[in-house]
């Protein structure tokens, strides 16, 4: 297995607010609104045998990052594969 360092450019992200900020008995709940612009780029490192495999695990890992938060995280995967900037095999 090969460690993987993955660089992509995230274009969306999602976007919350509060139900009720004004009332100081609720627990401050936020409720997607839907998605906006985001900017620069993020990291991340993986391990696969290929470079195939290791953006089918950048896919995972972004999953399991927006798991049960309440809003599909289809879109965010699919922009981040499609804004891949580099893929580079990490010596240790």
């Amino acid at each position: 297995m090969k460690t993987y360092k993955i660089v992509y450019k995230p274009t969306i992200k999602p976007l919350f607010k509060l139900a009720d900020p004004y009332d100081i008995y609720a627990f401050p709940m936020p409720e997607f609104t839907g998605y906006g612009t985001a900017t620069g780029e993020r990291e991340a490192t993986v391990t696969a045998p290929n470079k195939q495999i290791a953006k089918s695990m950048l896919a995972c890992s972004i999953m399991s990052e927006h798991l049960g938060a309440g809003y599909d995280s289809t879109p965010i995967i699919v922009q981040a594969l499609q804004n891949i900037v580099s893929i580079e095999e990490v010596r240790e």
